[in-house]
């Protein structure tokens, strides 16, 4: 089936997903208009162990539950990960722990510090 479109829905899961597929799908179009080989180009996310956790990845805890889903955790984000094209270097971190690795790596404080821009849904 084909999900709505964006501003055909408010329930904030499909938001989401429907945001997730589109982040892929926006990925896939500019790999091609690259003229990458979509086989051998990877993804790097920000993802950090909280968006896992609420998503319930198998790469957080394979008895987690699903608290709400994550545009950077879809199936098919999963999907690119089984494929071993997403590298993720932050996702057994902690937002401070971010923070703190950020201060020590010598980032501005303006950069380290600042409100995380509001996620979709």
């Amino acid at each position: 089936t084909k999900s709505k479109t964006l501003k055909d829905t408010t329930d904030p899961e499909e938001k989401r997903a429907i945001i997730g597929d589109a982040f892929i799908q926006l990925r896939n179009r500019e790999i091609e208009r690259l003229g990458l080989d979509a086989d051998t180009t990877v993804l790097a996310m920000g993802t950090l162990r909280p968006d896992l956790i609420e998503s319930a990845s198998e790469l957080a805890s394979v008895n987690a539950k699903v608290i709400k889903t994550h545009h950077n955790d879809t199936p098919l984000v999963r999907e690119l990960r089984k494929r071993g094209q997403v590298i993720e270097p932050l996702k057994e971190l902690h937002k401070d722990e971010v923070r703190e690795l950020g201060h020590k790596l010598g980032a501005p404080d303006e950069l380290v510090w600042r409100h995380p821009f509001p996620g979709p849904g």
